[in-house]
């Protein structure tokens, strides 16, 4: 088990992304244990976080709500409450008590750019911490498939190697 954690100050836009390096290369499965987003927005946002490393194996709806563009759910979405009494007037973000489960392989970098489904502009925000338990996964064939589930040594002395 290895806790990654992203520190985003900024939501980015579809062609400038946020890039963070990390020291991942190669396939990892990846359980988001945890949310925490600020914001002084004062109404609910429905933030999406687009990722080509964060995405779901199957699309949700093709149908779209808001302003006619495609809202598919392929990425994750988490509903963030506003800063007013009336909304919530909490910018915390509750994932719920099961870990969202996905795969993604990772070539040293994390890009993401979050978006306010509701109104289509970039999520407005201060800061947001995204917690991540990242694991690796072994994609050999042959007698030695089962190698990262077996032997775990190699776990905590093995620097990421890129492929």
């Amino acid at each position: 088990m290895t806790i990654v954690q992203i520190y985003l100050t900024n939501a980015g836009t579809a062609s400038a992304p946020v890039r963070i390096p990390l020291s991942l290369y190669g396939r990892y499965k990846i359980s988001i244990i945890g949310l925490w987003f600020s914001s002084t927005y004062a109404n609910q946002q429905f933030v999406q976080f687009r990722s080509r490393q964060l995405l779901l194996d199957f699309a949700g709806s093709y149908s779209s709500i808001g302003q006619g563009i495609d809202q598919s759910l392929r990425h994750p979405t988490f509903l963030v409450s506003g800063t007013q009494a009336t909304s919530g007037g909490n910018t915390q973000v509750d994932i719920g008590n099961k870990t969202l489960d996905l795969y993604a392989d990772f070539n040293g970098q994390f890009e993401v750019y979050l978006v306010d489904m509701v109104d289509q502009v970039p999520a407005r925000m201060t800061a947001c911490i995204l917690c991540m338990d990242v694991a690796p996964v072994d994609t050999t064939f042959g007698s030695d498939a089962q190698r990262a589930v077996q032997d775990l040594a190699h776990t905590f002395t093995q620097e990421p190697q890129r492929f």
